[in-house]
């Protein structure tokens, strides 16, 4: 029988039932009682392929393996589920370590926790094959594996963290650009809000975007400032990204959206 250890505090949940809530919530099966985790704020639910993990609309968002969820998320052995603050770990077996506290989920109450509430329909997400395959190959492709992700995970420039919003904010992927943001940022403002906001834009501003240009970003080790500046009806609005660090990754910290915002349509020809 699968299980859930809350690294933080040691206790570790025995799944049963057909369904598991996570949240702050008095009725959730798993109470996790910290201001950063919404009330009802994920679901997990026993399928014929194992346990799928849903986000519930929560205001900061689910991550699995450090990966934002958008969608169902077949879990596997050995999975990090992040809740806020809060680390849990999936594991397929019941047996617990020594000294670790074995606690069975309690049921869902009857007053309002329904698991069809949290939409989990949906094309479930795969784990890359290669992270499948790589208990069982030999070492020699382990380490070929280590060094390709190291080439792969190295920390993008600030001035591509930039371009690569742009793109997000032109093809208004709220959710991609809200897990590009600091953690400041997404305290303040939900997947659900910024994505209002991306489809509130303007066409004309949105189009404006293709135009950006950038200059020579100003850095520290953990911050940097990367001067933009868009054309639009041959007249520059500039302006100034701020960006965070956070470990090995730039966020978006602060941009000049407002005077996008307030560009019109194309002032005709004269």
């Amino acid at each position: 029988m699968a299980k859930l250890v809350n690294i933080t505090s040691g206790q570790a949940y025995l799944l049963q039932g057909q369904a598991v809530v996570l949240g702050r919530h008095m009725a959730c099966s798993i109470r996790v009682l910290e201001k950063r985790v919404s009330r009802k704020h994920c679901l997990l639910v026993a399928t014929d392929q194992g346990w799928v993990l849903r986000d519930g609309g929560s205001r900061l968002g689910t991550y699995v393996n450090g990966e934002f969820v958008t969608g169902p998320c077949l879990l596997r052995p050995g999975d990090r589920i992040r809740i806020g603050h809060t680390d849990l770990v999936f594991e397929s077996s019941g047996d617990v370590a020594p000294g670790v506290s074995l606690e069975r989920v309690k049921p869902l109450a009857a007053d309002g926790l329904n698991p069809a509430d949290f939409n989990v329909g949906g094309t479930l997400r795969r784990r890359p094959v290669a992270v499948l395959l790589l208990g069982g190959l030999g070492l020699l492709v382990a380490a070929a594996v280590a060094l390709l992700a190291v080439a792969l995970l190295a920390p993008e420039s600030p001035a591509r963290a930039v371009r690569r919003a742009a793109e997000l904010v032109n093809s208004r992927r709220g959710a991609e650009l809200w897990a590009r943001l600091s953690r400041g940022r997404r305290g303040e403002l939900s997947v659900a809000e910024l994505q209002t906001r991306l489809d509130a834009l303007p066409e004309a501003a949105v189009l404006a975007l293709r135009s950006l240009e950038l200059g020579r970003p100003r850095a520290t080790a953990s911050r940097a400032f990367v001067p933009v500046s868009i054309l639009r009806g041959g007249e520059a609005f500039q302006g100034e990204v701020l960006l965070l660090r956070e470990g090995r990754a730039w966020k978006v910290h602060s941009a000049p959206l407002e005077w996008i915002q307030r560009l019109g349509p194309e002032p005709p020809a004269p």
